[in-house]
């Protein structure tokens, strides 16, 4: 395996990156256009390509309390999600859309520069099993996510001080165990 294929995981999230920050974008500049203007734009269509963006930037969905007058001196009480009732020419409604959609075009760029900074790259090797849970939707403050944490870190640190002092360990234990997988 070439060393050059290595490149191939930062390349990804590159592309997946500048991509979703120009969907992102591009719904964002329709939804202002929609709020702003009487020009007829489709905004409705966009409105599960504008979940699955913000959910795949992490950015949690913005629920707030409201109240509603229903009349006879009656007042309905609720609360309201941004993405279920996305598109809302609503002034609250508005301002938690565009906040959301800001804090994901955010984290859209971030990830831009972090597919290809180094530092992000080593912070992530040496969080490994929280970067896993947390990519996976699982919380990453929980007992498990911790010990796992704890394991891996308790691994690396003991490969570390094998290879340090026994410098060709890592060579020949690899060599015997591809040999008993080759007989």
């Amino acid at each position: 395996m070439e060393w050059y294929y290595l490149l191939v995981i930062p390349v990804y999230l590159f592309i997946d990156s500048v991509v979703s920050y120009y969907r992102l974008n591009n719904i964002y500049h329709k939804y202002i256009l929609w709020v702003t203007t009487t020009t007829k734009v489709n905004i409705l269509g966009e409105k599960s390509a504008l979940k699955s963006l913000i959910r795949h930037a992490g950015v949690e969905d913005s629920i707030f309390p409201d109240a509603q007058l229903i009349g006879y001196g009656q007042i309905a009480t609720y609360r309201c999600s941004v993405l279920d009732n996305f598109p809302s020419n609503r002034q609250d409604m508005a301002a938690h859309t565009s906040r959301m959609i800001e804090e994901a075009l955010g984290v859209y760029r971030d990830r831009m520069w972090n597919a290809f900074n180094p530092l992000s790259w080593i912070h992530a090797l040496i969080f490994l099993p929280t970067t896993v849970i947390s990519y996976l939707g699982i919380g990453v403050k929980n007992i498990f996510a911790k010990t796992l944490q704890f394991i891996w870190w308790f691994i690396a640190v003991s490969i570390s001080v094998i290879q340090f002092t026994y410098p060709n360990f890592t060579r020949h234990f690899l060599d015997a165990i591809l040999q008993g997988l080759i007989r």
